[in-house]
Parts: structure tokens; C-alpha cells; sequence
């Protein structure tokens, strides 16, 4: 085995181009089934058909909560008593900078509380 590699080492080092040839069409075929490769976004469809499953997952597709972000705001230090209005003007203010945000990127409407 290894002598094969060093021959074709060595056949590669005196035909240069030939080389190049093979690299480049080996990267061209590379790329080619790269972009024949499909991604599914619906991960259920991997899963095993069984009832259950299937129940769980007409659930989970039906469910208007997949679509939503939930922010949990609270302070990094816990030894501290948190005051509520600093922790509701913070929430406030981060959702007024999200919706300023959100604006330019998405159609879809932020909710505070």
C-alpha cells in the first residue's frame, strides 16, 4: 500500500498538470453532489411511524408556540433582591429595541409580557 502511494506520489510530482486536472475535477465532481444533497427542515419525518410519534408530531406541527421566542430576563448576580420595575423597564426596553430591529428584518410582530 504504501508503495502505491508514493508511486502515485511520484507520477504526480513529474506530470504537474496532470495533477492539476485531477484536483480540479475531483473538487468540480465534489462540488456537483454537494449541491445535489437536499436538507430537510421538518425533522419528523426521520423519526420511526409509530401512533405515538405521529400524535406527538400533529401536535407539535399544529402548535402556534413552535413560531415564538420566550426571553427569560432576570439578574446574572441571584444574592441580589431584584426590584421588579428595574427588571419591567429592562424588559421594556428590550423589546422596543427588538421591535426597531425586527422591523428590518422580519414582517413578524414582537410581543412584550
Amino acid at each position: 500500500m504504501g508503495n502505491l502511494l508514493i508511486s502515485i506520489y511520484n507520477y504526480f510530482e513529474k506530470h504537474n498538470l496532470a495533477f492539476k486536472v485531477f484536483a480540479f475535477s475531483l473538487f468540480a465532481g465534489m462540488g456537483y453532489f454537494a449541491f445535489k444533497i437536499n436538507l430537510e427542515e421538518d425533522i419528523t419525518k426521520v423519526l420511526p411511524k409509530d401512533i405515538k410519534i405521529t400524535k406527538v408530531n400533529d401536535v407539535i406541527q399544529k402548535s402556534k408556540f413552535l413560531d415564538k421566542l420566550t426571553v427569560l430576563i432576570s439578574l446574572k448576580d441571584t444574592s441580589q433582591n431584584a426590584l421588579p420595575d428595574s427588571l419591567i423597564s429592562f424588559a421594556d426596553a428590550f423589546v422596543s429595541k427588538g421591535e426597531t430591529t425586527s422591523r428590518l428584518h422580519s414582517k413578524n410582530q414582537l410581543q412584550g409580557r
